[in-house]
């Protein structure tokens, strides 16, 4: 709470993940004590653990990593949940373009989208895993595909070089 007070007089977005992903009571007494909006769900895998982070007044921003917590199906239930909620979801999608492609596609089915989580500092590891146009245009956006799939081509040659038995 400390932490939240102190970073309130820099009109901070959120602040994320700081807390245990099982301890529901600490986020829930957390947020109902910040002054600032509370984000976490990223360590969240199952559909009714994320019942409960909503439900029990855990976020003001819920985060599923769509490789993380079921796929696309289990992300749509969440978006459904936060909207319900009257809280904005905003995927998880840190690590590679395959991510990115399904997390925009999330996004583009959100009656309310804020934002997306960009990788601009991808390493040769995770950026070889797939092929993507996905380029940060000036004013902060990233478009979403408007062609057939995600946008997204998995490069199996790489993936098979990069495989650890």
């Amino acid at each position: 709470v400390a932490l939240c007070e102190w970073l309130a007089e820099y009109k901070v977005g959120w602040v994320e993940d700081f807390i245990h992903p099982e301890r529901f009571d600490e986020y829930a007494y957390v947020r109902a004590h910040s002054p600032v909006p509370i984000a976490a769900g990223e360590q969240v895998a199952t559909v009714w653990d994320f019942q409960r982070f909503i439900g029990e007044g855990c976020v003001d921003v819920v985060q599923p990593d769509l490789s993380r917590c079921g796929g696309i199906s289990v992300a749509a239930k969440v978006a459904a949940m936060a909207e319900e909620a009257g809280i904005d979801l905003v995927p998880h999608s840190w690590l590679t373009h395959l991510l990115t492609g399904y997390s925009l596609q999330l996004i583009a089915t959100l009656p309310r989208a804020r934002f997306v989580e960009f990788n601009v500092s991808q390493s040769a590891l995770t950026r070889g895993i797939a092929r993507a146009s996905f380029e940060l245009a000036e004013d902060g956006t990233v478009p979403i595909p408007d062609t057939p799939g995600i946008g997204v081509e998995v490069e199996k040659d790489f993936i098979r070089a990069h495989r650890v038995n």
